[in-house]
């Protein structure tokens, strides 16, 4: 801070305290990674184990903190750019913005994952796309590209609405670990959930409904 001013960097539109705080979520989440790595064929969640060490223990529970705070401040970042774009020129970056990350989630990281963008033998051939938080990031901005036309209170009111209520979805659709053979309806929204659509096997972590309130909650 500054004279009681928002530290920005050298692009006067760049907030230091939000790329601060992007830093160190990219942090925690490299730390859970290299955990889950290392533990592979181990203790998958420490926060299951009865005897499991208090260090190994919070190393997991706080990268609970790191998906909420990522896509909160992406939508963050589309609230501040409202006020240097015009509407159709938010909407326009945003929306593509939102298709990049998509692509980059389902043709990228996923092949990362699995190294078999041609399909995987064990899976009778099929390709492996898995839908993770980036995807969570294209679709929130793609609508948030068309929801900013209603206006701040409508997503701010919007957002809160789907944080509070969406569990209450828990009884129409299903909650829980993956499945499949699931209504096409379902998949993707509310659980997580893997659908075969060939040659692809699709598996959804993130659910949408829910990081979609985060990311309205701007």
């Amino acid at each position: 801070m500054n004279n009681g001013a928002i530290d920005r960097d050298a692009r006067s539109y760049r907030l230091t305290n939000i790329d601060m705080l992007r830093g160190l979520v990219i942090v925690i989440m490299a730390l859970d990674h290299v955990r889950d790595f290392f533990m592979t064929g181990g203790v998958q969640d420490p926060m299951s184990q009865t005897d499991v060490s208090p260090g190994l223990y919070f190393t997991r529970w706080v990268t609970h903190f790191c998906a909420p705070v990522f896509v909160y401040l992406a939508g963050t970042s589309v609230g501040l750019m409202a006020e240097r774009k015009s509407s159709n020129e938010l909407a326009a970056f945003v929306f593509k913005r939102g298709v990049w990350l998509v692509f980059v989630e389902v043709a990228i990281i996923s092949t990362a994952v699995t190294f078999s963008p041609f399909g995987e033998a064990a899976m009778g051939g099929m390709t492996i796309t898995i839908l993770q938080v980036i995807w969570v990031l294209g679709i929130g901005m793609m609508v948030l590209a068309g929801a900013q036309y209603l206006g701040e209170k409508f997503c701010l009111f919007s957002g809160l609405f789907i944080i509070l209520a969406h569990n209450l979805l828990d009884t129409v659709w299903p909650s829980g670990s993956i499945s499949s053979g699931m209504d096409p309806l379902w998949f993707g929204l509310h659980t997580q959930s893997s659908s075969i659509v060939p040659p692809f096997l699709i598996i959804t972590i993130y659910p949408l409904i829910p990081w979609l309130g985060i990311i309205s909650y701007c």
